[in-house]
């Protein structure tokens, strides 16, 4: 099963693309995981300390949200 992203219709005229892009704010979701000890030592079983996110658009949240579950439902 081959997933695919929607794309945003794009105006033609360049300069009214350009206009839209700049007065319409954007928000963003950030998630953040960790794993390991904040505080790591040589004496832990696992002496490193990680931590990764993932920066999307909040317009693309519920379209990412339903990949993930048709990924897991595999």
């Amino acid at each position: 099963m081959v997933n695919q992203f929607r794309l945003t219709k794009v105006p033609n005229n360049v300069e009214s693309a350009i206009n839209t892009l700049e007065t319409k704010p954007k928000e963003f979701a950030l998630y953040l995981d960790e794993s390991g000890s904040p505080k790591p030592s040589p004496d832990d079983s696992s002496p490193f300390f990680a931590m990764g996110g993932v920066l999307i658009e909040r317009s693309n949240e519920a379209i990412i949200n339903s990949l993930l579950v048709d990924f897991k439902n595999c």
